[in-house]
């Protein structure tokens, strides 16, 4: 319990920290081209999405682990244990690191725009630090690095992955097959949209 509770509340401080705190204010041009891509309203990886990802290794611990290979509870409990301090640790190093880099994303000068900003806004390019940002758009837009879905692929994937080596024996009855499927959520955030799509 004390394990749980210690975890939930590291990840629980680091998304407040990374959900109220602003990020780093960077200067900018209105013709810096590598900002100026189109705002694009359809998500391809929506927050919820995130959930989904953080949360089907677990399953696959309970129905994987328990039911197949007959591990304890006190096992599976540990995997699932493990789970969430890898995407906790995830939380503490990434979220601080996007406010303190404050990094614009692709589509920035396109979110000030659709908040009612233009060139001719600012005086100053430091002053649309402090505007009116109901919708979060343009504080979204100086978050773009680190990538949040390609580090909570990878804080997923990696302890599932070891997770499966272990079950699967890979090292003790090494084949080909149960070589690739125990890495094989590893290749998955690698190759997954999420790891190359543009910030």
């Amino acid at each position: 319990i004390v394990e749980w509770a210690t975890t939930i509340t590291f990840a629980l401080i680091a998304w407040l920290i990374g959900h109220l705190s602003a990020p780093h204010c960077r200067e900018f041009s209105w013709n810096d081209a590598s900002i100026s891509f189109p705002f694009d309203h359809h998500e391809e990886f929506p927050n919820w999405s995130l959930l989904f990802i953080a949360g089907t290794p677990a399953l696959v611990y309970i129905l994987f682990g328990r039911y197949l290979h007959n591990y304890s509870w006190e096992e599976v409990n540990l995997w699932c244990l493990i789970q969430g301090q890898s995407v906790a640790i995830m939380l503490v190093m990434v979220d601080p690191a996007k406010l303190y880099a404050g990094r614009l994303r692709p589509d920035f000068l396109d979110r000030l725009r659709m908040s009612g900003y233009g060139p001719s806004s600012f005086s100053d390019p430091f002053d649309y630090c402090s505007v009116e940002d109901p919708k979060r758009l343009i504080r979204q837009g100086r978050l773009s690095f680190p990538s949040g879905h390609s580090s909570l692929s990878f804080a997923a994937m990696v302890p599932l992955t070891m997770f499966l080596i272990i079950s699967l024996r890979v090292f003790q009855n090494a084949t080909l097959l149960r070589f690739f499927g125990a890495i094989t959520p590893m290749i998955t955030a690698t190759t997954s949209p999420t790891s190359w799509v543009v910030p």
